[in-house]
């Protein structure tokens, strides 16, 4: 638990620059580059990063890169529970609704693995439905949540392209922000999150999330705190 009665991050809402990043290719997912890199916000609370996150949009689409560092053991894999894996989890709101509690048909949670459940060796990606949500978004088809894994030799870098098709509102035209926060959960390293850390109820409480800003190319980035 934290020692303050309230976290830093508890205090304020987040919005932070998401380039725009146009992959090579909608079928092969690849390692972004390193000024896609979104802040970890969990340093204002003394929160230790061991892992770096980036992202980048596209009218087609949203791609996530994650690497590990500092890892003494293997990839840990569970045979029943996916969210005892390592992995990632990453929430997104097509239509950034700050204000509001449980999850519309916006909000989406995505569970994103390494290596998936044994026996399973490949990267594993699945929606899964968020708890108290009002509504649920639609469905993905299999071929529209793309990803790759590269083991290191003290972690891992897994790549992820999540195509329009696997947003429900996806239109980053009329609505150029994301409601966004992610958790990278590893049983030897622990678990770091993009806001709030693992004492706040953020996996059901969509007003929990920071913000995306989807920068267009033209635009130069600044970071910015609401």
């Amino acid at each position: 638990m934290h020692d303050a009665l309230i976290a830093p991050t508890f205090l304020f809402r987040f919005a932070v620059p998401c380039l725009s990043f146009e992959p090579a290719t909608w079928r092969v997912p690849e390692e972004l580059p390193r000024e896609c890199a979104l802040p970890m916000l969990g340093e204002l609370d003394q929160r230790q990063a061991f892992a770096e996150l980036r992202a980048g949009w596209s009218p087609r689409g949203l791609s996530i890169s994650v690497c590990v560092r500092g890892k003494k053991q293997p990839i840990v894999r569970a045979n029943r529970d996916p969210f005892a894996c390592d992995g990632l989890s990453v929430w997104v709101d097509t239509r950034d609704t700050p204000t509001i509690h449980r999850a519309s048909r916006f909000c989406h949670q995505f569970l994103l693995l390494p290596q998936g459940p044994l026996p399973q060796q490949s990267p594993f990606g699945a929606l899964v439905a968020i708890d108290r949500a009002r509504e649920n978004p639609r469905v993905p088809a299999q071929d529209d949540i793309i990803m790759a894994s590269q083991p290191l030799d003290d972690g891992y870098r897994m790549m992820i392209q999540l195509r329009a098709a696997a947003l429900t509102g996806w239109n980053p035209t009329e609505y150029p922000r994301l409601g966004f926060t992610y958790a990278i959960r590893d049983q030897e390293l622990g678990t770091q999150t993009f806001a709030v850390g693992p004492d706040y109820p953020y996996a059901s409480d969509r007003s929990l999330w920071g913000t995306l800003e989807l920068i267009p190319p033209e635009i130069p980035t600044k970071k910015s705190r609401t």
